[in-house]
């Protein structure tokens, strides 16, 4: 059963509010000539009541929509759900053989942005992609995502899912420095890593790098306005989740497109707030 996200819920309550708001808009036009209002005054309320009552009735018809497009297609997402210390995570795995190979995607991605990766490598092995903690289709949990949590997260999924090892870990930006975390704190488990395009421990410590970190405003406003945005349906209305994503099925594609317009903000501001605690927990690791 697809979890709720927050995208969605949020869509909801916008869907719900606009609706109120209209509705109160509309009521005041109703009554404004029973009023003993001057004509300027008359014609300057119901301009700006009708102007609310529009922008009311788009917000809520786009975020309505889009809450419903969001939570159907988070419906048709592969994979099962399983309870790791006490929350949901999700994981995908097709194809058969040995060893196991566990994908983790870079920030700003789940399980889906291995869909046309996935099926190619699944003709040679058994294929485990997976959502972390607040991605995807997974839970959030309280506490710090850092490296050795999210470590201890995806060996408390394996062990669910009764994923023998050794497994073979391919980490994609960000996960590069979690596939570190988690072969030096479970050694036994795992035959081999794969860095794909991987972040470095204490990259951001990198002058360049920290010139283009966000600045200016306060995370949480941010974070709030991004999450408003999406929710609003904005990027779909204007054509930005129908992206061509060469090598995805039809199916998958479908399922990206509805993926990039439904971003865990919150699960990625976490991590970026670690990703310093992450390099410090790591940079010692290897070879």
């Amino acid at each position: 059963m697809a979890g709720i996200s927050g995208t969605v819920t949020l869509g909801w309550l916008f869907a719900v509010v606009g609706a109120l708001v209209a509705w109160r808009c509309i009521a005041r036009i109703g009554s404004l000539r029973r009023k003993a209002f001057g004509k300027r005054r008359m014609i300057s309320e119901w301009v700006v009541l009708s102007l609310a009552t529009l922008i009311a009735v788009v917000a809520a018809v786009g975020s309505g929509a889009n809450a419903v497009i969001l939570h159907h297609a988070r419906g048709l997402t592969p994979g099962k759900m399983y309870l790791v210390h006490g929350y949901r995570m999700h994981m995908n795995c097709v194809g058969s053989g040995s060893p196991t190979l566990i994908l983790d995607a870079g920030l700003g991605n789940d399980s889906l942005i291995w869909g046309g990766v996935q099926p190619a490598l699944a003709k040679s092995t058994r294929v485990c992609a997976y959502d972390r903690a607040g991605w995807g289709l997974s839970q959030a949990v309280p506490g710090p995502q850092d490296a050795n949590h999210i470590a201890d997260e995806l060996h408390g999924l394996l062990d669910a899912a009764d994923i023998q090892g050794p497994v073979v870990l391919m980490g994609h930006s960000i996960a590069g420095i979690y596939i570190r975390a988690y072969v030096t704190r479970y050694p036994a488990h795992v035959a081999g890593l794969i860095f794909v395009d991987a972040s470095t421990p204490l990259q951001d410590e990198d002058p360049v790098i920290g010139a283009k970190m966000p600045h200016g405003s306060p995370p949480w406003l941010r974070l709030f306005l991004v999450k408003a945005v999406v929710a609003l349906g904005v990027p779909r209305w204007q054509g930005g989740c129908s992206r061509h994503l060469a090598g995805f099925s039809p199916e998958a594609q479908k399922l990206q497109d509805a993926d990039f317009c439904d971003p865990r903000v919150g699960a990625g501001v976490g991590e970026m707030l670690h990703f310093h605690q992450s390099g410090e927990e790591t940079v010692h690791d290897g070879p």
